[in-house]
C-alpha cells in the first residue's frame, strides 16, 4: 500500500501509544483510593476563590469510566479538581515503564478547575499558538502518571502550572499556581471486580478505514473467534480463531474485566497450501519479526475493540512451520490496525442510523430569546451513525453542526429494547469561546437529562420539547437561547445504492458463438483476454488476446477507448491480436477493414459483447495479409480471482488452461491453472 506523510505520522503515533502485547498491567489494577500530594507555589494574583479549588494534598478516586465508556478509567480529585480526567493504560515500548495516560488533561468544556486550565511548567497557553505557518507555542499534549513497580505510587511525569486565559489565543496566561513533584500514592485498592463469563461465538470485523487493513491482501478482514472459559473465576480462556482458507488455531486467553488478551508464541497457522508463502503466523503490528506477543481487545459494553493492532506474516526465508531454520526476514500478508469482536447475536435488530428531520407542528412551537445570536430554524436535521467498534448509535450532527469533537464521539442515541422510544443525550453544540462559553443542547427543562423521542403506533416519531442554551464555565444556570416544543420527527429513506461501476480490467474468458474459416483452419472457440489500465500513460490496454501476450508486439497492448458513460469501448484495429513471430493474426472490423472500430458493450449481467470482427493472417517479414476467420456472437465473462485447491480426479475437468492461456488436456504437474474460468493452485 502506498504510504504518505500522514500514514507515517499516524503509524508513529500509534506506535508510541499502543501497549505491547505482553503487557499485564491495566487501569483496572489501579482502581481505588489514592492520595495526591505536591509542592505548590501560588501566583502573585491568585484569588482566595481560585486557591479554594486547588489542593496540594487531597484524595483521588480511580474507578471505571461511566462517562463515555470508551476509556478504562476516570480519575476524580487530581489536584483537588471535582471534574474527572479520563485515562488509559500505557507502556513505553522501549523501557517497559507503565503509566496512566490522560490524553485530554483539561476535560469538561475545556476546564478542569472551572475557569482554570492545566498548562506546562512554563505556564504556556495549553492549546498552543500557531503563527506564520508554525507552532510558536506547543500545546500541552498528553499527561502521563508514571507507575512504580509495585503499583502503589504514580508520579506526574512533569511539573505543571494552573493558568487562566482571557482568550483561546492568549499569549500571556496568568499563572495561578505552580505544582512540582506531584504524585499519587495508593491508600486503598478497590474491591476485586467480579469477571463475567464471556464465552461465546464471536465475529471479528476489521475497521472500515483505508488504514485498517492491508490493501490487496487475500486474507479475509472478517473471521470467527470461539471463546471458551477455562477457569472458575472466568479469567482464563481458550480462543479458537477460524480464518477462511486456513486451519483453525487455538490461543490461550485472559480477561480481567477490562482487557481480553490472546497470547501467541511462534504460533503458525497452516493454510490449505502447505508451503512457507501461504502458511502464516501471528506477529506484532509494528514489529512483524517478533514471534511472541498477544492480541489485545478492550471491553466496551458488550463489544471488544482491538487496541494494539496485529499482523499476519510469513517468513520469507529460512524459518518454516517445521522450524528447520530461523530468520527475522518476514513478509506481511495482512494486518489489522483496528476492529471489533462481537457476539453473532449482537447486531442491532433495527437500523436506527440515518438522517432525521425534526420540525415544529404549530406556529408557537419555536421560542427564540431576543438576544439569541443564532438564526434558529423551525425545521432541522439530526444525523445518526452506528459505531461498530463501540456498538452504539451516536448523533454526529444537529442543526448542521458537527458535535463529534465536543462530545467525545457524538451524543449518545439509545433506543429502548422494545424499539418504542429513543433517549438522545444532551451536550455541546458549538464553541462560542473555547473553555468558557458554549451553545448546548438540553431537555425541555434546560436540564442535562436525556431527550426522549417516542415512536408512535403509526410509525411517526415525536419529541415533547428541547432547548438550546448558552453555558458559561463557572456559572451554574445556563441562559436560554431557543426553545422547541411539539416536534414531529421523520426519518429520511435511505438512498438506494448506486450500481457498481463496470470494471473493464481483469482477465476475461472470451466465447465465440460462430466462426467462418477462410483458410481451412479451425480457430479457438474460446480464449483469454486481459485488460489493464496503465496509470502512467493514462490508457486502458488489452495486454492478452487470443490467449496471446500482445503487449510487447503492440508497444504496450491494444488500445481500448472507453466511452464517457462507461457502457461501451472501442477496440483499436489493424494491430496484432494473436499468433507468434513471424505469423500473426491481425484484427479488423466486420467488413475486413480498419475503417470502423470494433465496439465492445458492457452488459448488465457483467459480461461483454463484441461486434462481429475479422481476423487476418499476417506475416511480419513480408507484410502479406490473407483472410483467416470471421467471428460472430462473441461474448466475454470475467474470470473470478479466488484461489481453490484441486486434487486427484477433481482436477480432470473441462476447460483447463495454463496461465499463458494455452489449453491442456489434464493437470499433470503442480502449478497455477485456469479451470473453468477460475484460478486454481494444484499441488
Amino acid at each position: 500500500m502506498k504510504k504518505n506523510y500522514f500514514y507515517a505520522l499516524f503509524a508513529s503515533l500509534m506506535l508510541f501509544m499502543a501497549m505491547p502485547a505482553s503487557a499485564q498491567v491495566t487501569m483496572v489494577d489501579l482502581y481505588g483510593k489514592w492520595k495526591f500530594t505536591a509542592d505548590i507555589e501560588w501566583g502573585a494574583t491568585a484569588t482566595e476563590e481560585q486557591k479554594a479549588q486547588i489542593s496540594n494534598e487531597c484524595d483521588v478516586i480511580i474507578a471505571a469510566d461511566d462517562i463515555t465508556g470508551w476509556y478504562e478509567a476516570k480519575i476524580v480529585g487530581f489536584a483537588g479538581s471535582k471534574n474527572p480526567q479520563l485515562a488509559d493504560m500505557f507502556q513505553s515500548p522501549s523501557s517497559g515503564v507503565y503509566a496512566a495516560k490522560v490524553a485530554n488533561p483539561n476535560p469538561t468544556q475545556g476546564a478542569l478547575f472551572n475557569d482554570m486550565l492545566l498548562a506546562n511548567a512554563n505556564g504556556d497557553n495549553p492549546y498552543g499558538i500557531f503563527e506564520g505557518g508554525e507552532w510558536v507555542v506547543k500545546s500541552l499534549g498528553t499527561f502521563y502518571y508514571i507507575l512504580n513497580e509495585d503499583k502503589t505510587e504514580m508520579k506526574v511525569q512533569n511539573d505543571f502550572t494552573i493558568v487562566t486565559l482571557t482568550s483561546h489565543e492568549d499569549k500571556n496566561p496568568v499563572v495561578v499556581a505552580t505544582l512540582r513533584n506531584a504524585k499519587m500514592t495508593l491508600v486503598e485498592p478497590a474491591t476485586p471486580i467480579a469477571v463475567s463469563d464471556i464465552s461465546g461465538d464471536y465475529i471479528f470485523k476489521a475497521g472500515a478505514s483505508q488504514w485498517s487493513t492491508m490493501e490487496g491482501s487475500a486474507i479475509p478482514t472478517e473471521f470467527s473467534v470461539n471463546i471458551v472459559s477455562k477457569s472458575e473465576d472466568n479469567k482464563a480462556y481458550d480462543a479458537t480463531i477460524a480464518i477462511e482458507g486456513y486451519d483453525n488455531v487455538t490461543l490461550p486467553a485472559t480477561f480481567d474485566g477490562s482487557v481480553l488478551s490472546l497470547a501467541f508464541n511462534n504460533t503458525y497457522i497452516k493454510s490449505d497450501y502447505a508451503d512457507v508463502e501461504n502458511s502464516i503466523r501471528f506477529a506484532d503490528y509494528y514489529a512483524p519479526e517478533e514471534k511472541e506477543g498477544a492480541i489485545e481487545f478492550k471491553a466496551i459494553e458488550n463489544v471488544f475493540s482491538l487496541s494494539n493492532g496485529i499482523c499476519l506474516a510469513s517468513d520469507s526465508i529460512g524459518k518454516n512451520m517445521a522450524g528447520d531454520a530461523d530468520s527475522t526476514w518476514v513478509v506481511t500478508r495482512q494486518y489489522y490496525m483496528d476492529g471489533s469482536l462481537k457476539l453473532h447475536a449482537d447486531a442491532p435488530a433495527i437500523d436506527w442510523a440515518g438522517v432525521y428531520t425534526v420540525k415544529t407542528t404549530d406556529e408557537n412551537g419555536l421560542y427564540v430569546a431576543e438576544a439569541a445570536g443564532f438564526d434558529w430554524p423551525t425545521e432541522f436535521q439530526i444525523e445518526v451513525e452506528y459505531n461498530e467498534g463501540w456498538d452504539m448509535y451516536l448523533v454526529t450532527k444537529v442543526f448542521g453542526l458537527d458535535v463529534v469533537a465536543l462530545n467525545y464521539g457524538g451524543l449518545e442515541f439509545t433506543p429502548s429494547e422494545d424499539g418504542k422510544s429513543v433517549d438522545i443525550s444532551t451536550g455541546n453544540l458549538y464553541t462560542v469561546k473555547p473553555g468558557e462559553v458554549y451553545l448546548a443542547l438540553r431537555d425541555m427543562n434546560m436540564a442535562t437529562d436525556a431527550i426522549e423521542m417516542v415512536v408512535n403506533e403509526d410509525g411517526t416519531m415525536s419529541v415533547a420539547g428541547l432547548s438550546v442554551v448558552t453555558t458559561i464555565s463557572g456559572v451554574e444556570t445556563p441562559t436560554l437561547n431557543a426553545f422547541y416544543s411539539n416536534l414531529a420527527v421523520t426519518k429520511e429513506a435511505a438512498e438506494p445504492e448506486a450500481p457498481a461501476e463496470f470494471d473493464w480490467t481483469g482477465t476475461w474468458e472470451v466465447t465465440v458463438g460462430n466462426q467462418t474459416s477462410y483458410d481451412g483452419k479451425t480457430y479457438p472457440e474460446s480464449f483469454y483476454m486481459t485488460i489493464e489500465h496503465n496509470e502512467g500513460w493514462g490508457m486502458t490496454l488489452i495486454t492478452q488476446f487470443m490467449s496471446t501476450d500482445v503487449a510487447g508486439v503492440n508497444y504496450g497492448g491494444i488500445l481500448l477507448t472507453i466511452a464517457e458513460d462507461n457502457k461501451s469501448a472501442e477496440m483499436e484495429l489493424d494491430v496484432v491480436a494473436g499468433g507468434s513471430y513471424p505469423d500473426y493474426l491481425k484484427i479488423y472490423d466486420m467488413n475486413g477493414t480498419a475503417d470502423y472500430p470494433v465496439v465492445l458493450t458492457a452488459n448488465e449481467d457483467g459480461t461483454i459483447s463484441f461486434e462481429d470482427f475479422f481476423l487476418a493472417n499476417y506475416n511480419w517479414d513480408t507484410t502479406a495479409k490473407t483472410p483467416a476467420v470471421f467471428y460472430e456472437n462473441v461474448t466475454a465473462t470475467k474470470c473470478p480471482t479466488n484461489i481453490e485447491e484441486v486434487k486427484g480426479e477433481s482436477a480432470k475437468v473441462k476447460g483447463i488452461f495454463d496461465m499463458q492461456g494455452r489449453r491442456v488436456n489434464a493437470i499433470t504437474a503442480p502449478g497455477l491453472y485456469i479451470v473453468d474460468g477460475k484460478k486454481v493452485l494444484v499441488k
